[in-house]
C-alpha cells in the first residue's frame, strides 16, 4: 500500500476534503475584498466629480457645464441643485457598471460650497 509515513488509514483523503470545504470560503472572501475595493474606488471618483461640479457652479458656470465637468471626472449621473444663490449643492450618483451589480449598493456624494462673490 502507498501511504505517507505515519499516516493512519482514517486520515487518507482528509486534505482533499479540507480543501473542498475551505476553498469556497477563500474565494468568497476574495470576491468580497474585490467588490469593496471597486466600491471604494468608485466612491472616490464620484466625490471628485461632485467636488468639480460644485466648484464649477460656485464660480458661475451653467448647470450644463457643471454636469459636463462631473462627467469628465467620473462615470456618473449628476443631479445638481443651486440653493438660494449663496450656496451650491451638488449630488452625484454613480451609474458605473463596476458597482451596479452589487445589490442594494448605491454610490453617491453630495458637496455643498458657498458661491463666490460676484457670480450670477
Amino acid at each position: 500500500m502507498n501511504r505517507r509515513p505515519g499516516a493512519r488509514p482514517a486520515e487518507r483523503g482528509s486534505v482533499t476534503v479540507e480543501t473542498a470545504l475551505v476553498l469556497p470560503v477563500v474565494v468568497l472572501f476574495v470576491l468580497i475584498l474585490l467588490a469593496t475595493a471597486l466600491a471604494g474606488s468608485q466612491q472616490l471618483a464620484v466625490t471628485e466629480g461632485a467636488r468639480a461640479a460644485a466648484r464649477s457652479l460656485a464660480i458661475g458656470e451653467s448647470l450644463a457645464e457643471a454636469r459636463a465637468t462631473a462627467a469628465r471626472v467620473c462615470t456618473c449621473d449628476t443631479q445638481i441643485a443651486a440653493e438660494g444663490g449663496t450656496w451650491v449643492r451638488v449630488t452625484v450618483t454613480s451609474t458605473s457598471p463596476t458597482v451596479s451589480w452589487i445589490p442594494g449598493f448605491n454610490v453617491a456624494a453630495t458637496i455643498t460650497v458657498p458661491a463666490e462673490a460676484g457670480t450670477p
